[in-house]
């Protein structure tokens, strides 16, 4: 899921540097020559067959989706608690933020299911610091209620957002 959102702030930061040379002195100074030359159709055509604009306004459209994504709170939980607190931020972002940024679905469902591994990796590696076959019962109980809950936020979040 992390590789989605920094490839659209990485997109969008490259995007934005291409704007500025574009805007810088040589580039400006370069046209201004053709532009002496008569040479309109080179200029005008360099202009409009870059797609730079378009391509500028659908990232930051998207970014808005994936600026301040709550990821980092999953996959730096360090308990099961912090895991279901979590899960609630990323589906609360995503919900909320869906809604504004035309970010199209074929994407989105591929992006929740990289969501979903992430959970899954980071559940398996609070679960595995346990050491399950030699804890007390009480604490595996513990334990397994919590996971128990966890799945059961993921399956109402899920829910949530297919609807």
């Amino acid at each position: 899921a992390s590789q989605e959102i920094n490839f659209w702030l990485s997109l969008e930061r490259a995007l934005d540097g291409i704007e500025t040379q574009l805007r810088s002195d040589e580039v400006n100074m370069v046209i201004s020559c053709l532009r002496n030359a008569k040479r309109f159709r080179a200029t005008v055509s360099f202009i409009a067959d870059t797609g730079l604009k378009d391509a500028t306004d659908q990232v930051h459209k998207y970014n808005q989706l994936m600026k301040d994504f709550p990821l980092n709170e999953l996959l730096s939980a360090t308990d099961l608690e912090k895991i279901q607190e979590s899960l609630n931020l990323i589906f609360g972002h995503i919900n909320r933020k869906l809604k504004l940024s035309p970010y199209p679905i074929r994407r989105a469902l591929p992006f929740v299911e990289a969501i979903s591994r992430d959970f899954n990796e980071q559940l398996l590696r609070i679960l595995t610091s346990h050491r399950l076959a030699y804890t007390p019962y009480e604490t595996f109980d513990r334990l397994l209620a919590q996971t128990m809950n966890n799945f059961r936020t993921w399956d109402d979040l899920i829910k949530e957002f297919t609807i």
